[in-house]
């Protein structure tokens, strides 16, 4: 549901995804911190294609955690403070 968007969109396709939630479950798999931010319960999906088979992992994502994925999406490494104060008002903002 969130090709090709950004911004103002993908925020308010994220906040249309967070009334569609209200009384029922809903999975969704985003790329954009901007939807990402808006769920209730945080999770990353880390492919190994070099394990034979395949293997994928699904944690589970608490406190700094969701903050530091937010990070990652944004595009920014780690220690990037600019992007850790953007993925936190990204939530506070949620």
């Amino acid at each position: 549901v969130d090709a090709g968007i950004g911004g103002h969109t993908a925020r308010a396709v994220g906040e249309h995804l967070r009334q569609l939630a209200a009384g029922r479950q809903i999975l969704c798999i985003t790329h954009l911190p901007q939807v990402a931010a808006l769920g209730e319960l945080h999770f990353t999906i880390e492919k190994d294609a070099n394990a034979v088979p395949a293997r994928t992992t699904v944690r589970s994502l608490e406190g700094d955690q969701v903050v530091g994925e937010l990070v990652r999406m944004l595009g920014a490494g780690e220690g990037d403070r600019a992007a850790s104060r953007h993925a936190r008002e990204l939530l506070r903002a949620a």
